[in-house]
């Protein structure tokens, strides 16, 4: 991501909020998400993708390469895991010659795996990092 259209540290916990927030509003009340009358299955879309990309789209504490390289990768795995889905589900619908298969949810999709993809590259680091620095300490 260019450096100059990245959001504020503090967006990332706005969207983790916004995410939360809309995924328990759908687990408790269920509204009509499809639902061409109401505007709340619009408004729950809308919130949910604004979250995901508040999280995606929040500047780290440091912004360096090593970050950017990061957030290309997460990317390059998003785009090949949704295709990957895509056509999956497209081709279940083909074998069951059922049309009724929704493929929707995918820039929802995109964006939930770039953010898992790059907070687990990011994270994970930092952990195993930890992980062997206290395992030196221990001896």
């Amino acid at each position: 991501m260019l450096p100059r259209i990245l959001l504020p540290r503090w967006f990332k916990w706005l969207g983790v909020l916004l995410y939360v927030g809309t995924f328990v509003y759908v687990a408790v009340t269920l509204p009509p998400m499809d639902d061409l009358t109401s505007g709340v299955g619009l408004l729950v879309q809308c919130l949910c993708m604004a979250g995901l990309l508040f999280i995606t789209c929040a500047r780290e504490k440091v912004e360096d390469e090593w970050i950017a390289r990061l957030r290309l990768t997460s990317l390059q795995w998003a785009v090949v895991v949704l295709i990957v889905v895509r056509m999956s589900v497209k081709t279940y619908a083909w074998a069951k010659q059922d049309p009724s298969v929704d493929v929707g949810y995918q820039t929802n999709f995109m964006l939930l795996v770039y953010a898992l993809v790059f907070h687990s590259q990011l994270y994970g680091w930092r952990l195993y990092a930890w992980w062997k620095g206290r395992e030196g300490a221990d001896e």
